[in-house]
Parts: C-alpha cells; structure tokens; sequence
C-alpha cells in the first residue's frame, strides 16, 4: 500500500505546476495544466472573471502535462470538438524512462453530471474513476477490484488530497494524480 498526496491550485483554470510528494514530503513527480495558445492562457489570467471564464470555456481545452523522477512523462490532451460533441474524450501519452511511447485513452461515461464517471483504457484494461458524493471519496476500480481511493483531507483554502494504492497496479502515481485532477475540472 502506497500512499501520496497533492494539493491543487486555489483556482481551477491556473497553470501553476501540481506536486505529488509521498508521506516523508519528498517529491515524486509534478503536473500542470497547459494551454495551446498563449493567448488563451494570458486571456484566464484577467481579473475580469467574465472576460476570463468566457475565454476558457470556449477555447480552453483540459489538458495536462506531468513529469515523474523516473523519469516518466506523461501528457493529456482534450480531443476535438468534433469527437467530443456527445461526450468528452481526451487522449493519454505516456513516455517511460526507456523513451517508450504509448498511447491511452480517456472518456467520460456520466449520465448524470453529480455522478461523475471516467474509463481509462490502458494495455487492455479498464479502469473506472468514479467519485462518492457522501464521503467525498473517488476510486479508481479495474473490474470490481479497488486499485486507488482519493480523499479528501483539507478542502479549504486550498484543496489537499491523500491518495493510497492498493497492491501493485498498472497505474502509476502520476496518471492518478493527473487523471484525478482532469476529473475535477470536469465535476467540481
């Protein structure tokens, strides 16, 4: 059992990278959302929120990139609007430390927008992200087996999480991380 923590930014468009240290504090890897555009990115950072808010919901696209000390890379890029007019879709690319490069995927699969759903696909795997509105909990499932549950620890003034991996797994620290904090882009 594995168990990590990160703290996400106070706002939810903000470009500022994202640690996830294990429970000594060390630093095991770093994300951050990116922007496509520059202008996109300078436009979220006006103090007028309407001028800001409406160019991200528009033209901003939830993607990440991170870096893990071993040398892992991974990045996370929205489709196009084309793909995502019914439901969202965003494609994962992982290079290792070997300078092996694959490609994943992610998808929204919520009816209803409390009850969110993601399924990561990966190496012929299913991995299911999916958010307890009770206990504030998410868990990361591959079939019925629980493989990672996120909490919450300290909600404000910045939001603080503690997840923990069960056993050995296919998922990494960095992809939970990452694909958590696409999740809560897209729910909270």
């Amino acid at each position: 059992m594995q168990e990590y923590t990160f703290t996400l930014p106070l706002f939810k468009y903000s470009s500022k990278p994202i640690i996830i240290s294990d429970l000594e504090g060390q630093k095991i890897a770093s994300f951050e959302r990116i922007y496509r555009k520059k202008w996109i990115e300078i436009m979220s950072k006006m103090p007028i929120p309407i001028i800001s808010e409406g160019v991200i919901v528009f033209f901003g696209k939830k993607d990440c990139k991170g870096t893990a000390q071993n040398g892992e890379e991974l990045i996370v890029q929205e489709r196009t609007f084309k793909e995502n007019l019914l439901r969202m879709k965003w494609d994962v690319l992982i290079k290792t430390q070997h300078n092996e490069e694959t490609k994943h995927s992610l998808k929204d699969i919520s009816k209803v927008k409390t009850h969110g759903r993601f399924i990561y696909e990966k190496e012929n795997e299913k991995f299911t992200i999916e958010k307890n509105l009770f206990n504030r909990t998410a868990y990361v499932k591959s079939e019925s087996k629980l493989v990672a549950e996120i909490k919450v620890e300290k909600r404000f003034p910045k939001p603080r999480f503690k997840f923990v991996i069960h056993g050995e797994s296919l998922i990494s620290p960095l992809e939970i991380g990452v694909l958590y904090y696409i999740f809560n882009m897209q729910f909270d």
